[in-house]
This record gives C-alpha cells, structure tokens and sequence, in this order.
C-alpha cells in the first residue's frame, strides 16, 4: 500500500496547477483568500459548453476543503444561479448523493475532476447541441433547396411563355429570397423542419408547372393572386395606421437612443490605449436599463474577468481559450528547453574530451576568447529565462488589469450605493409631499363645510 500525501501538499500540489493553468481549459480554481494558511476555501469557474444555451455564461462556484480532504469530499456551492438536478435551487450547495464523483468519491479525485464532472454530465441542462444555423449539413441542404427553386423559375418561365417570362420569373425569385431571409435566424426544430418541407413541396410544383401540368398551374396562379390581394390588404393598413402615428412616450426614449447608438459601427471602435470596459463606471443616465448593475470580479486560469449577471459576451469564452492556449504553449516549451539543457550539458561535456585530446586550450578554440563563457547549455538557459520573463511580465499585466478592474468593482458598488441612497431620499420627500398635500386638501375640505 502507498504512502498517502498529507492533506497540505495536496492542496499546494492543486494549487500550483490552478495558478499555472496547468488543467481543463474550460474549468478553473484557486484560493479565495491567499491569506488562508490551512487553504480551506477555494473559488473555481466553469466555462459553459460552446454551441449550447449556456455557451456565453461564467458560474461561480465556492468549495470549501475539510480537515479530512482528500480523504473526504469537499463541499460544492453555486455563487451564480444554474438549473441543475443536482443543486439545489434554494442554497446552490450541489447534492453529494447525485454527483457521481461525490458519491463516489476516492483520494485520487480533485477539485478539477468535479468541475469537469459537472460540465460534463449529461442529465444536466447544459446540453451540447448544434444550432441549425451553425451546421454545415443544414446551410447547404438549404442553400440547395434554395438554388433548385431559382432553378425551377426559369423554366416555369419558359412554360408560361414569352409575355407572361418578365412578369413571373422575378417575382417568384424575389418571394422566394424574402421567405429564406425571414427564416434564416430560426432555431426551432419544429419551424425548420415545416420550412424546409414546405420548401419541397413549392419545389414539386414548380416542376409541375414546368410539365404544364393545368391543375398545378391554376394553383400556382391562385397562389400568386392571394399573395398579390394580401399585398395590397398590407400597403392599405400601413396607409390608414400612418395617418394616426403618434410619437412613441418618453419612457421608450432611452430604448430608442440605445437601439440608434447599436446600430451606429462607430460605437464598436474601442481605442487599444483605452479600452471601453475602463470607461467604467458610467453615469446613470447613460445606463440602458436605468438599474445601475455591479460586476463581481472572479480570476479564471489567472485571467481576471469581471462578471456582470446574465449571459457574458459571445467572444470571452474565445478570449479566455486562446490566452489559456498560449500559457500552455509557454509551458511546453518550458519543458522543452529543460530537457534540452540537459542533453547540451552532454554537449559541452563532449566538446572538453575532445579539446583535450587534441591538446586545444578553450581560450584559444576558433571563434571563442577568455570572456566568452557562451556554452550549449547556457544558450539552452538563456531562452529558458527569456521564456520565463514573458510568463513574469504576462503575471504582472494580469496582476495590474485585475486591480484596475477590482477599482471599477470598488466604483461601481459606490455609485449604486450613492443612487439607492438618493433613490429612497426622493422617494420619502415625495411621500412627505404627498403627506401635505392630502393634509392641505382635508383642511380645505374642512373649511368649505366650516363656511357653507
């Protein structure tokens, strides 16, 4: 039986890989105080799965270590709200009993393998499907269907005629470019599938009328003639409701303006000497939803990202990947030039027995001098150390951007706290006011009854 590791260089053990981003890029962990002797209590992450309804969104997870772990589980709680069978939806804290790796729980586990655990279950509703949109089988059945039906135009066209060719061609093509227009963003299943057979089916007809079939003639006239007379009926409500068109209330002001300032390219150049996220915080008025809300500042794989509530811009998971991607290139190569320098010193060993044998002195070798000291090895440790600047100085940016972001934390739990103060002073004067004007209305009141 082998010796097990103490509870502390465990810890230090997962520590060390948590700090270094060492495991699953989609998971992260590390100590929620760096004060914390005993390492107790842990913060981690999980990255929703890509291509799923949760593909944008950051959970927060606090895990609180034991003095018994690993020989017993720690104990998992949801800081952000997620719908999983095994959390409770009340306290977040997950249900040993219906986690497989808690249930089961040996010494050999760690925290990383119950991140991955609850990211990769598969009751839980994170499910990893491919948008219809996104997959590569769907766009080119459609793109298909969509050429066959321009296809079949022309030769009903053709079948039609010569006089009625520059009537019926280009207004069957443009009906049917607007209808995959309309549809082109649909995600039901149920919608797609009716589409797409509706479709097939205009395609069946078309070809009918291609064979100057009577019955799928008449039916593609009337066709044309309900949509002609739906037209119409359209262009003559648009007509009347115009007429009666009022300003939209000053409520939708604030909507209106967001919808123009998105719609504006202009607004999406972000300066790289000023980044739009240190604009923060902004005054309310510039608020689009009018509720002023606090990000909470979390560190995944070293990163720090500040977290606001709801789903998370649609490149950080991206973001996040590629500077993980990086740091473990760097490390690789770390890895690399350790092995290298071990075999240079091999190198140098060799290169000494042979100028020794041929009685050449090091100081008077081809292109070396006294002051030259350059060896196989050193020049294996100097890119090592080159190495190990970057992974120091990438260190220190991340340490610089995570304070920076810790103060627009700091300011904007400042300024809610500053407007939820003047919030609740506006609303007791104007209850005070209401107080006295009910009280001046009673007096009134009182002395019209006093004089009548």
């Amino acid at each position: 039986m082998g010796a097990k590791v103490p509870r502390n260089f465990r810890l230090l053990e997962e520590l060390e890989k948590g700090e270094k981003g060492l495991g699953a890029e989609a998971c992260s962990y590390g100590l929620a105080d760096s004060d914390d002797l005993m390492m107790t209590n842990w913060n981690g992450t999980i990255l929703g799965p890509p291509h799923s309804a949760h593909e944008n969104r950051i959970y927060s997870v606090n895990i609180h270590c034991g003095n018994s772990y690993p020989d017993v589980p720690p104990t998992i709680q949801f800081v952000s709200r997620i719908n999983l069978p095994c959390v409770d939806q009340k306290s977040g804290k997950v249900d040993p009993s219906k986690l497989p790796c808690l249930a089961n729980w040996r010494r050999d586990f760690t925290m990383e393998t119950i991140l991955i655990e609850l990211r990769r279950r598969r009751d839980v509703r994170m499910p990893h499907f491919n948008l219809a949109r996104k997959s590569g089988a769907h766009r080119l059945a459609c793109l298909s269907l969509y050429r066959a039906l321009l296809r079949e135009c022309g030769h009903v066209s053709q079948a039609l005629g010569v006089d009625a060719s520059h009537v019926t061609k280009p207004t069957l093509r443009s009906l049917i470019g607007y209808r995959f227009q309309k549809d082109r963003d649909l995600q039901s299943p149920t919608q797609i599938v009716n589409g797409i057979t509706a479709g097939h089916d205009f395609l069946d007809l078309l070809r009918s009328c291609s064979a100057k079939s009577a019955d799928s003639l008449n039916h593609l006239g009337g066709l044309l003639e309900s949509m002609t007379l739906q037209a119409e009926q359209t262009t003559a409500v648009r007509d009347r409701l115009a007429v009666h068109w009022k300003p939209p209330p000053p409520s939708r002001s604030k909507h209106l303006e967001h919808i123009q300032k998105v719609k504006n390219p202009a607004n999406y150049v972000s300066d790289p000497s000023n980044p739009r996220i240190f604009q923060y915080p902004q005054p309310l008025s510039q608020v689009r939803s009018g509720v002023r809300k606090v990000p909470n500042l979390i560190v995944t794989q070293g990163i720090p990202v500040l977290k606001y509530s709801g789903p998370q811009p649609v490149l950080l998971n991206r973001v996040i990947k590629n500077k993980v991607k990086v740091g473990l290139r760097r490390f690789k190569q770390h890895e690399g030039l350790e092995v290298g320098a071990d075999l240079a010193e091999y190198e140098d060993d060799w290169d000494h027995i042979i100028r020794k044998r041929h009685g050449i002195d090091d100081a008077k070798a081809p292109g070396r001098s006294t002051s030259d000291e350059a060896t196989w090895r050193q020049t294996f440790v100097d890119a090592d150390h080159e190495l190990t600047d970057k992974y120091v100085d990438q260190q220190r940016k991340h340490a610089d951007l995570g304070k920076r972001l810790w103060q627009i934390v700091l300011a904007e739990r400042e300024l809610k706290e500053k407007e939820r103060r003047e919030a609740k002073h506006e609303r007791r004067m104007a209850r005070k006011q209401a107080a006295t004007e009910l009280t001046a209305g009673v007096a009134q009141k009182e002395e019209k009854r006093a004089t009548a």
